[in-house]
């Protein structure tokens, strides 16, 4: 026997809104809570969904370069996909990010208040683990990251080498110094001939040797946004350190959701 009860609420702290959908699921004499709540955290939209609060499993969405939050569920079902699984889900609206360490002087004015991946690991991982006790110390924590995304999902692994258990990199770029004349790394970094060293501290064709994470690479062969050479040279240097590798190259995908909803069905389901 099976009942839903939903109730919808609309809150408001510091002046910004809240909106969370609390649904009690009842199966066999056992409710569970469903938590699904958008919140705002210095100014970015953060979705969460706890699909099980006893489950040990969590999964950080990272979306790619000024992708709308609704992006992710509209265009690939990943909610149902996490609630079948019994995933908890984080999924952080990150603008025009490129998950960058930090800003620099070079870095475009308009750009400048744009969040790094320090502080996704230094403030919205800690909150949120004080909120509802995910994304910490043994649980099974997954990223899967689209275009831009994917290039925060290895910046969460080298900037906290023993947080992620698992990478699924879709369409990511991560050679900076590789792709000198990419507009969005010039408007982060400056120019690579007079900023060499900050292009190299950004470049995530990288991996910290203390990682234990698997890393699973997907890249269409046909993209015309981000070269497949990306993933290539990511997936080279993961298999010279002895790392766990998979790596996904289709010769037919190119830089759409039709491409990565299809891989995420087949890798996830």
């Amino acid at each position: 026997m099976l009942s839903i009860i939903s109730i919808f609420i609309v809150l408001t702290s510091c002046g910004e809104k809240v909106e969370k959908s609390l649904i009690s699921v009842k199966q066999d004499d056992e409710t569970h809570d469903v938590i699904d709540i958008i919140q705002i955290e210095d100014g970015i939209r953060v979705r969460i969904v706890i699909n099980d609060v006893t489950s040990k499993s969590d999964l950080i969405l990272l979306p790619g370069w000024n992708f709308p939050l609704e992006h992710w569920n509209d265009s690939t079902g990943i909610i149902e996909i996490a609630k079948e699984n019994g995933w908890n889900l984080i999924m952080p609206e990150m603008g025009k990010s490129i998950y960058h360490q930090r800003v620099y002087p070079e870095t475009r004015l308009d750009w400048s208040g744009e969040k790094t991946v320090v502080w996704l690991t230094d403030t919205l991982f800690p909150r949120l683990k004080l909120s509802y006790g995910i994304i910490d110390t043994g649980r099974f924590v997954r990223v899967l990251g689209i275009s831009t995304g994917g290039r925060g999902a290895m910046a969460l692994v080298n900037t906290e080498p023993g947080l992620i258990d698992e990478v699924i990199s879709l369409s990511g770029d991560y050679s900076t110094i590789s792709f000198p004349n990419d507009n969005l790394y010039k408007g982060y970094f400056g120019e690579l001939s007079e900023n060499a060293m900050i292009w190299k501290n950004e470049d995530l064709c990288k991996v910290p040797s203390q990682t234990k994470s698997k890393f699973i690479l997907i890249h269409g062969e046909k993209d015309k946004i981000v070269p497949v050479e990306h993933s290539e040279r990511l997936n080279d240097l993961l298999l010279s350190k002895n790392k766990r590798v998979q790596f996904l190259k289709d010769p037919s995908g190119g830089h759409n959701y039709i491409f990565w909803k299809a891989m995420i069905d087949s890798v996830l389901k």
